[in-house]
């Protein structure tokens, strides 16, 4: 017996291999999978740029949270340094600056003032029964703190690209919040 004997059904020479893809079909899908993730592309980013806002906005409450907390718990007044050139808030025992706790804000993320000028350093003080205040710049008058209830401040403001949150300070309550601003 031969080997054209063991073949079952007759044989198409002209018939080519259907086992795989033309290249027409390959590049069919390669057009439609790019035109897909250049639609998702901006959507994409535009959620990474919230998470990041979301992430330092969180940081900076935290901060402050940190901060009234220990002083609340009996630990003295604490101050909290926003630093503008450095990018960073520090927060530590006034009494103790060698205990320093730092947030670190990375590019594109960046600390700024609502309020002109662009002071490089924004301070403000926890106090034990749990009000907070600004101590720094001398720019920003006392009187801009007032003490009824509800009444609140923004003088930091987060930012990156298009997208912006001031941040509430209340001096009464001690809270602070982040709103997004146009």
């Amino acid at each position: 017996m031969t080997g054209a004997a063991l073949q079952s059904g007759p044989v198409d020479e002209n018939r080519r291999d259907a086992r795989g893809f033309t290249l027409v079909e390959v590049l069919i899908v390669c057009g439609i999978l790019l035109l897909l993730l250049s639609l998702s592309l901006p959507a994409f980013s535009s959620m990474i740029r919230g998470h990041r806002m979301t992430g330092g906005t969180r940081s900076i409450e935290g901060a402050f949270l940190q901060a009234r907390g220990a002083a609340i718990s009996g630990r003295g007044n604490w101050k909290i340094d926003v630093d503008l050139a450095a990018n960073e808030i520090r927060f530590f025992a006034a009494g103790a600056p060698s205990d320093v706790r730092t947030i670190r804000f990375d590019s594109p993320l960046r600390l700024s003032r609502t309020t002109a000028p662009q002071a490089a350093l924004l301070s403000y003080l926890a106090y034990p029964d749990g009000t907070i205040e600004c101590a720094s710049p001398p720019d920003i008058p006392s009187s801009a703190f007032d003490a009824s209830p509800g009444t609140s401040h923004d003088f930091l403001l987060l930012q990156e690209g298009g997208s912006r949150m001031a941040f509430d300070v209340v001096p009464v309550t001690g809270r602070v919040r982040g709103r997004r601003v146009e």
